[in-house]
């Protein structure tokens, strides 16, 4: 048991960000540029991730908000061994979310109620917003 390895984590946040082509040029070599320095910072992630170089005792997590614009090979299985997609909060996840910051059944509700004035176009409660505004309320 002693001479296990330490496992680590590394986070890679907003993992979409790492790469230039998030935005279009219209300049052709300018385009050339990016593309080909995305395909080398694509390369050498994946050598990182998946290579026989590649740390066995590491856990890889990343992040994105634009899922759909990351590169195919960053996508493939076996790359990251766990996809999970996170979603906003239906109305009653929404109040137990907010009760877990010890906050009652009526600031809860309250809260939701100012959050539908301030996005109104929203579908679902976002988490990190419910969270700022139970943390402003506390």
């Amino acid at each position: 048991l002693h001479d296990a390895l330490p496992i680590y984590i590394i986070l890679f946040e907003d993992i979409d960000t790492l790469f230039l082509n998030r935005e279009k040029s219209d300049d052709a070599k300018e385009q050339e540029r990016i593309d080909r320095e995305d395909g080398n910072i694509i390369n050498s992630l994946l050598q990182f991730l998946d290579s026989n170089q590649s740390p066995t005792n590491v856990i890889f997590v990343a992040t994105t908000n634009h899922y759909d614009k990351l590169d195919p090979a960053l996508k493939r299985d076996g790359r990251f061994d766990l996809k999970v997609d996170i979603r906003g909060l239906n109305e009653n996840d929404a109040v137990r979310y907010l009760q877990s910051f010890s906050l009652s059944f009526e600031q809860a509700h309250d809260i939701l109620n100012q959050y539908k004035i301030e996005h109104p176009n929203d579908k679902e409660y976002v988490q990190s917003s419910l969270q700022t505004m139970a943390l402003k309320l506390l």
